[in-house]
Parts: structure tokens; sequence; C-alpha cells
């Protein structure tokens, strides 16, 4: 876990943190991702578009995670679950200690942190 027990993020997730600048984690988790990358003069449709892609992205990453912790058959049922009845497949994460919450606040952290160390590279 990160330094204090109540962090949300676990730090063994992050392996690129050694390689990335030293960030703020505190302004990349309140700002927004397009004011952090300099694209907040957008149009309300690309922005939508982003917002939708970044969300996309970030939701293949935990699901990754997921099925990296989950055995084959496990994840068929817990997919199987998810589109039939997600109330049974939160009960099969919990089943197994997978905290969904803290994969997406991990992940979106990692994955924004990820785009703006990209957008600064520039």
């Amino acid at each position: 876990m990160a330094d204090d027990d109540n962090s949300l993020v676990d730090e063994s997730h992050f392996p690129l943190r050694s390689v990335l600048p030293p960030m703020d984690v505190e302004e990349v988790l309140k700002k927004d991702i397009l004011e952090l990358i300099g694209a907040s003069g957008l149009t309300k449709e690309k922005k939508a578009q982003i917002y939708e892609n970044m969300g996309k992205t970030i939701e293949n990453r935990v699901i990754a995670r997921v099925a990296d912790l989950l055995s084959d058959e496990e994840m068929e049922k817990f997919i199987s679950l998810s589109q039939t009845n997600p109330e049974q497949a939160v009960e099969l994460l919990k089943a197994n200690e997978i905290d969904m919450p803290k994969f997406i606040a991990e992940e979106a952290l990692l994955y924004k942190t990820q785009l703006v160390t990209l957008f600064q590279a520039r």
C-alpha cells in the first residue's frame, strides 16, 4: 500500500512510477485531464469523444487486471454474470477479494499520469 493506510492507491501496481517524472498526485487527481494536457479548448463534441475513449481504455485495463486474478472459468462466469446479473458479478469479485472501485481509481490515476507525461514530453 501507499505510505498511509487511508490511500486509495496501491503503489505496488505502478511499476512505471520509477521512470515517470515526479508529479503532484493531488493535482493529477483533482484536475480535469484535458486541462492537464492543455486541451481544454476543444469543442464539446471532441471532449465527449476523448472522455469516452479514455473511459473505454480504463475499463479495458481494469478488466485485464481482473482477468489476471481470476481463473478462466471464473472470468467466463464473471462476464456472463455482468451481462445478466450484475449484483452476482459484484459478489463474485468480492468472493475473490477483488476491489473494483480501487482498481478503477488506480487505473484512472495511472492512465492520467501517463497521458500527462506524454504531453509534457512534446
